[in-house]
């Protein structure tokens, strides 16, 4: 029923993406480079809670629309027989009877064994009377650590039986509220749910994204939420996680956020409208390379530069000479820049590959396929800065991983009356950030080594 519930939810999002995704709603700002979407609010939490154990329902304390803490008494079986094993299990464990007069047996032995000794050694005894005394004496100590042994187990069965009565009391798994009830007092239970607990403090947000847009956002960015009940104001999430995988049948991937929900005063179900905002803190995450949100962030004086999609321009400081032998086209605009593998013909190489990047807590890629459907390629990230592009390149390498980068491009009006090729300003912009980061790390190695350090591949638009 849940994965039945999950699918529709599924579904009913491709739909509605797929109708909302031209343009940018009202309230998204005219700086975000995303459209709005349609999303659905739904419960942070949905636990079927069942029984741990098998048995007639006693009393179920609860009923539908009932607030609950994590915890908090759910559900009682009958435990009668279970009692009263606990019972006797107690009584055992108590018991010390055979423990005490173990011990003053192999005490009375060892006391008789000391005075025949003296006795042996002036001839009044014979040998094989000391020899009976000895044994008796060991025998009585065996004794005596067995009944130690059996108090033990007797100690443990009592806290065994102590679980088997607990379990007959189902519990809270989460703070949140009762939304279903599947089963009353006097029923049977096995393998059945008893009860359904959602939570609603935070609340999930699952949006569905098209793959154009792979790259632009991460965990930790803040989007605004319209819920559809006009008595609700504009909510604030936050991208709790992004599928890695893009869903190869729609071109789209999965989105989840959390939403606040103190007071409960949004209500799960509700269809929203969200735009996802776009802060300084989402460029601190481009530049480094979209690694997990724990690795480092920009510190205050390092200058973050505003992102713009903008026509590529020779520098002041190129030569004309860099630029006079090439072919007279019409240049391409870029508008990003994505970060490749380089090509993987074999399953067996991906998964390799991708077994790499998780042993380097690397999780923000995807894999699709490539060359005609002859191979593969993994999908490391899309910048729309040059600088925080080869910043990735570089960590991968240094990591060890081959990796590519391709620019993507759009048209530009302005630039056919250039006599300038697109290819040739881009291998030179290109060359421009690798000698401004090699100086920067005081590295002259990656300027003369840069037509080794990855490969531009130059795709038509």
């Amino acid at each position: 029923m849940k994965k039945h519930y999950q699918s529709k939810i599924f579904l009913l999002l491709v739909s509605c993406m797929l109708f909302t995704l031209a343009g940018a709603g009202e309230f998204a700002g005219k700086d975000d480079p995303l459209p709005e979407f349609d999303c659905l609010i739904e419960p942070g939490e949905i636990i079927d809670v069942g029984s741990p154990a098998p048995g007639v329902i006693e009393k179920v304390f609860v009923d539908r629309g009932d607030y609950v803490v994590l915890g908090e008494p759910l559900s009682k079986l009958d435990s009668s027989v279970e009692q009263a094993t606990l019972e006797l299990a107690r009584t055992r464990a108590s018991s010390t009877v055979e423990i005490e007069l173990s011990r003053e047996n192999a005490e009375f032995s060892k006391r008789l064994h000391i005075r025949n000794r003296a006795l042996f050694s002036k001839s009044a005894i014979s040998s094989h009377e000391m020899d009976r005394l000895a044994t008796e004496q060991t025998v009585a100590e065996m004794y005596q650590q067995e009944a130690e042994n059996k108090n033990k187990i007797a100690q443990m069965e009592y806290r065994r039986a102590q679980e088997v009565v607990k379990r007959k009391t189902i519990f809270s798994p989460i703070h949140g509220v009762v939304t279903e009830k599947y089963k009353s007092a006097g029923e049977y239970v096995e393998n059945e749910p008893l009860l359904r607990v959602v939570q609603l403090d935070p609340l999930r947000v699952e949006v569905i994204v098209a793959a154009d847009y792979w790259g632009q956002l991460t965990p930790g960015q803040k989007a605004r939420v319209a819920p559809e009940f006009n008595g609700l104001d504009v909510q604030e999430a936050m991208i709790e996680r992004i599928d890695p995988v893009v869903d190869s049948a729609s071109g789209t991937f999965r989105v989840q956020l959390a939403l606040p929900n103190p007071g409960h005063q949004i209500a799960a179900g509700l269809k929203c409208r969200l735009a996802f905002m776009q802060r300084l803190e989402r460029l601190d995450t481009e530049r480094y390379g979209r690694f997990s949100l724990r690795k480092k962030r920009f510190s205050d004086d390092e200058a973050i530069g505003k992102v713009v999609d903008a026509p590529v321009e020779i520098p002041s400081h190129i030569s004309q000479t860099m630029v006079e032998n090439t072919q007279e086209t019409p240049l391409e605009s870029i508008k990003d820049y994505e970060v490749l593998s380089r090509f993987l013909q074999r399953h067996e190489q991906v998964k390799t590959y991708t077994k790499r990047l998780k042993a380097e807590e690397i999780r923000d890629f995807y894999v699709r396929q490539a060359g005609g459907g002859k191979g593969y390629i993994v999908a490391l990230g899309i910048y729309q800065r040059l600088d925080n592009a080869l910043d990735r390149i570089y960590r991968l390498q240094s990591l060890g991983f081959q990796v590519a980068l391709k620019p993507r491009y759009r048209k530009c009006r302005n630039c056919q009356s250039a006599g300038i090729s697109g290819k040739k300003v881009v291998t030179d912009e290109l060359r421009l950030a690798a000698e401004k980061q090699s100086s920067a790390a005081g590295d002259s190695s990656r300027i003369n080594d840069f037509s080794d350090s990855f490969t531009l591949i130059k795709v038509a638009p």
